[in-house]
């Protein structure tokens, strides 16, 4: 239970509610999309979390595709079948993971800083087919 809570407003003030109830009503339409809930007619796909939550799956796999990358460019390891083999992992899961290693600067701050479009899931990352160009990364992941 918490005995206190503080509220960050948009001009950076913040609100001490001590044991008081603070109630908001937002008019809406609650719609169910198989388990998931959302109210209906709000366009959330776009949505950056106002807190940080950052999610480890994201962060885990550009950490291992920077380290993937070093290791080709130190010369540890010559070819992809070469690293896959030293990671243990298939050779196209690797070559996806890669490719992380090169997003947009921008990109890999938010997703170290749990800042990445509430939308952006690991999967869906290793399945979307990025452009080289970082604008076009940004545009596809949503951060445009």
């Amino acid at each position: 239970m918490l005995d206190r809570l503080t509220l960050i407003t948009m001009d950076n003030e913040s609100l001490n509610l001590g044991d008081d109830i603070l109630q908001l009503t937002i008019e809406g339409v609650l719609a169910r999309n198989g388990g998931d809930k959302s109210i209906a007619g709000w366009d959330t796909n776009n949505w950056i979390a106002p807190w940080r939550k950052i999610d480890p799956g994201l962060v885990k796999a550009l950490a291992r595709a920077h380290l993937w990358r070093d290791m080709i460019e130190n010369g540890q390891v010559t070819t992809i079948d070469e690293l896959a083999r030293t990671a243990g992992t298939e050779r196209t899961h690797l070559a996806r993971m890669l490719r992380l290693a090169f997003l947009a600067p921008d990109i890999q701050q938010a997703i170290l800083t749990g800042r990445q479009p509430q939308s952006l899931r690991l999967r869906a990352l290793l399945e979307t087919e990025l452009p080289a160009t970082w604008s076009g990364q940004r545009q596809v992941l949503g951060f445009a």
